[in-house]
């Protein structure tokens, strides 16, 4: 059996940069009014909060732009709980209408947001999770998994109490040097059968891409958004080759298994 389909449910892209400053409810407002003029919308809700700190200053604060059509929802985040740590921009997009609109607008919002801060900052972490499903040859995700990807499986495994569904992780540690900014990351994948349909298995790839720290050369991941959406993508196109690749897998036993959906964080 072999995956033949890959279908993309979700996409996220998340960047950590620093250093703090202080976004009022106008900045909020600006970066906004920016968002929506880069993706031509009228219709993206807005939210900004304040978290209260010590002697009644500002601690931290959110920024929230939400559009929901159909099944489609497009979440933009921009938030920061300390000051002593680095400001996050986070990216969702559940069900896009199209890969390469989902690429474009991941790419605009970004430039948006940081054409508004006057992108004086510095990245120090990138971090993508892609969420799919892949139809397994032979109608049954559990068995694909069971005969395809689980590793010098337990005895139990075809047992009458065989669990009814079951859940892989594999882990790539990063190889990352000075350099791309997009080369191997460190990656974690989660492959389980989708309850709600035996055939279809659920994955879920997290790519994360981090600074080296060295302040001579200061690494800058400046790539754009699409860049390492896609670099993931391309990756997860190839999870029946790299799984076969990595027999260390971890094999969690479960005799009932909800459906796992996607979210927007």
């Amino acid at each position: 059996m072999k995956i033949d389909t890959l279908t993309l449910r979700s996409a996220e892209f998340a960047v950590l940069f620093g250093p703090p400053i202080n976004v009022t409810r106008q900045d909020a407002a600006n970066i906004h009014a920016a968002v929506c003029d880069a993706l031509s919308l009228d219709d993206l809700t807005f939210a900004y909060r304040t978290t209260p700190g010590a002697g009644g200053a500002d601690a931290g604060f959110s920024v929230q732009l939400h559009r929901k059509v159909g099944t489609e929802v497009l979440q933009v985040v921009f938030d920061n709980s300390d000051r002593a740590k680095p400001m996050r921009l986070l990216i969702s997009h559940a069900w896009p209408a199209t890969v390469d609109e989902l690429l474009a607008n991941c790419d605009r919002i970004v430039d948006a947001v940081f054409g508004a801060l006057g992108d004086t900052t510095r990245r120090v972490m990138v971090e993508t999770r892609i969420r799919a499903h892949a139809t397994a040859e032979g109608g049954s995700g559990s068995s694909y998994m069971n005969s395809e990807l689980v590793v010098g499986a337990p005895d139990w495994i075809d047992s009458p109490t065989a669990p009814t569904a079951c859940s892989l992780k594999y882990l790539w540690p990063s190889e990352q040097m000075e350099g791309d900014a997009t080369q191997p990351p460190h990656r974690e994948l989660q492959i389980e059968p989708l309850t709600a349909n035996p055939g279809l298995l659920y994955l879920e790839l997290v790519s994360r891409w981090v600074t080296n720290g060295s302040k001579s050369e200061p690494e800058s991941l400046d790539a754009a958004p699409s860049a390492y959406i896609e670099e993931s993508r391309e990756f997860l196109g190839g999870t029946k080759r790299a799984a076969a690749a990595e027999p260390a897998s971890r094999l969690r036993k479960t005799k009932k298994k909800r459906a796992v959906e996607p979210t927007v964080n």
